[in-house]
């Protein structure tokens, strides 16, 4: 599977009160092969997180 630029951009972002530290994963251009209304199903990714590279900042 190919990652991209492995400079990703880190950033945070509170959800329902919660800081979680976020990055961009995979951005895609999608782009129409016919003309009129479509219909685009929700993409999904599936990824492993190595928790032991993972620094989680506890208050």
């Amino acid at each position: 599977m190919d990652l991209g630029d492995a400079n990703w951009e880190p950033g945070q972002r509170t959800i329902n009160g919660l800081a979680y530290r976020v990055a961009t994963l995979k951005k895609q251009v999608l782009i129409p092969l016919r003309s009129g209304r479509l219909r685009i199903d929700p993409m999904t990714l599936n990824y492993r997180v190595n928790p032991a590279s993972s620094a989680v900042e506890r208050p």
